[in-house]
């Protein structure tokens, strides 16, 4: 699907599509049609900017980082709100980046963050599918308490479009048979299959999951931008 736009929170994720706004989005559930929605967390929670605090952008071309072309955001010493003055002193600091890639791989990565376990309970990391109904969210797998630096790849199981096509005569069926192959464990897709009769007077869309997971993933220590 071609993405036109693309919204950076300052809530710690990305939002692929339109922005459709919530009540809030301080909090929320990956994998939940509940907006907003296309979520790409590599850290939501109820942030704020203080003096000290950025956010920027970079599209990075394939000659920089000796893969396919990526845009990446960066959050560079974001804290949790709380209430209090925007003073930056004294405060635990977050630093992140995600990564989205011309071959569908999204990268988090993250700088030496705060030791503490308790401001966590609320983080979700993951992402999920443009509707919001499925998720992958993964915050409980990840070294998150251990302040070092280290980095999550997620990376897509079916990306290729298939240009399969071909025409059956009434009460005639047809068996499909796919093999995707170069993944390591369980995966997940969707196959969608378009008709029409021949004079175009009616025509039907159709969804089928045939895979487990959205995204395999595996993060790495010692990494970061």
């Amino acid at each position: 699907e071609d993405i036109q736009d693309i919204v950076i929170s300052a809530n710690g994720f990305v939002a692929l599509g339109p922005f459709i706004p919530s009540v809030g989005d301080g909090y929320g559930t990956i994998g939940s049609d509940e907006r907003p929605n296309g979520i790409i967390a590599p850290f939501w929670d109820d942030l704020k900017c203080t003096a000290n605090s950025r956010i920027s952008i970079a599209h990075l071309p394939a000659e920089l980082t000796g893969e396919d072309e990526a845009f990446v955001v960066w959050y560079d010493r974001m804290s949790w709100y709380d209430g209090t003055p925007l003073d930056p002193s004294n405060l635990d600091t977050l630093s992140f980046q995600v990564s989205l890639h011309a071959d569908g791989v999204v990268q988090f990565r993250y700088r030496g963050l705060p030791e503490n376990s308790g401001r966590y309970d609320n983080t979700d990391i993951g992402l999920e599918s443009m509707d919001g109904r499925i998720g992958l969210e993964v915050t409980g797998n990840l070294p998150l308490v251990e302040n070092n630096d280290f980095a999550v790849s997620f990376t897509p199981a079916l990306l290729t479009r298939s240009a399969l096509s071909g025409s059956l005569s009434q009460g005639m069926s047809a068996d499909i048979v796919l093999s995707p192959s170069g993944f390591a464990g369980d995966v997940f897709g969707i196959v969608t299959v378009e008709g029409s009769d021949e004079n175009e007077m009616w025509s039907a869309l159709s969804q089928h999951t045939v895979m487990l997971r959205a995204f395999t993933y595996r993060w790495r220590s010692g990494e970061w931008g």
